[in-house]
C-alpha cells in the first residue's frame, strides 16, 4: 500500500493498493473518494502541487491522472515502461512528470492540457526504481533503485 499527504493540504491523503486509490479525511478518517481500477495496482501516487490533480502509476506501465473531487481521468500515459511504472513524481509547476519503471530506467514527461510528451530517458539503474523526489526549484531529481544505487539527474 502506498500513502501520500498531498504538500499544503493537511486536510486529505491518499491510499493506492490493488484495485483502487481512495482519498480520506485526516480529521474524521472518513473515506471521500474511492477511484476503481480493477486488475491493476497503483505501485506509487502523488498530488500536484496546486491540488488539482493526482498521478498514479500502475503495475500494468501506465502513468494516469485523476481529479481529487470526482475522480474523474484526465489524462493517461500509455506504455510508460515497458515493466510497470514503480514510481512517480511531480515537479512544483505541475509541468513535468518524473517515473521510474521495473527495467530501472527514469523517464521524463512534458505534461500539457492535450499532450503529454517523453522528454527523456534515462538508463543507469540496475534495478527497479523504488523511490523520486524532485527538489524545490525542479532543477534536480534523486531515485533510489533496489539495487541500492541513488542518482542525482539534471532535469534541464
Amino acid at each position: 500500500m502506498t500513502i501520500f499527504t498531498p504538500k499544503d493540504y493537511s486536510q486529505v491523503f491518499a491510499t493506492a493498493s490493488k484495485d483502487d486509490i481512495r482519498v480520506w479525511n485526516i480529521e474524521t478518517s472518513r473515506e471521500l473518494l474511492r477511484i476503481s481500477v480493477p486488475n491493476f495496482t497503483c505501485s506509487g501516487i502523488v498530488f500536484s502541487y496546486d491540488g488539482k490533480s493526482i498521478i498514479t502509476s500502475w503495475n500494468d506501465g501506465t502513468i494516469k491522472a485523476f481529479t481529487p473531487q470526482t475522480g474523474t481521468l484526465i489524462y493517461t500515459i500509455l506504455n510508460a515502461h515497458n515493466k510497470g511504472v514503480s514510481a512517480v513524481a511531480v515537479t512544483s509547476d505541475g509541468k513535468k512528470i518524473v517515473s521510474g519503471g521495473g527495467e530501472g530506467q527514469v523517464r521524463v514527461w512534458e505534461i500539457k492540457p492535450n499532450k503529454q510528451s517523453l522528454l527523456a530517458v534515462l538508463k543507469e539503474h540496475k534495478g527497479p526504481v523504488s523511490s523520486i523526489d524532485i527538489n524545490r526549484n525542479d532543477k534536480e531529481v534523486v531515485t533510489a533503485s533496489s539495487d541500492g544505487t541513488c542518482i542525482i539527474w539534471d532535469l534541464e
